[in-house]
């Protein structure tokens, strides 16, 4: 289905898709319009919406494992980019041994 929306949306046609799935918001998702009670808490770019813990939490919402991953790292120092959208594509920029340590940190 996500193949089929994708190239749906590469022809130029907006995709319109409502879930609570944020691995999908994450990975799919361009501009994210987030609501609760019927109002728009955020309304923009599906990056900065997991920067928002506050509003995350007002609508019953959680990061995702991937950015929970990199916050860590970045906690620690480590530089990694703000544009990350499939933990794939997170996976190949790892150094050797970066994960590990990072483990061996927090055990």
């Amino acid at each position: 289905l996500m193949s089929l929306m994708s190239a749906i949306r590469s022809r130029g046609v907006a995709v319109v898709m409502i879930t609570h799935d944020m691995r999908l918001v994450q990975e799919y998702g361009e501009r994210v319009v987030v609501m609760s009670d019927g109002k728009i808490l955020y309304d923009g770019a599906t990056a900065g919406l997991f920067e928002h813990e506050e509003l995350l939490g007002a609508a019953n919402l959680r990061r995702t494992i991937l950015h929970d991953l990199v916050n860590a790292l970045r906690r620690q120092g480590k530089t990694i980019p703000s544009n990350l959208r499939h933990t794939a594509d997170f996976i190949d920029l790892l150094q050797p041994g970066l994960v590990s340590e990072c483990l061996e940190d927090n055990a």
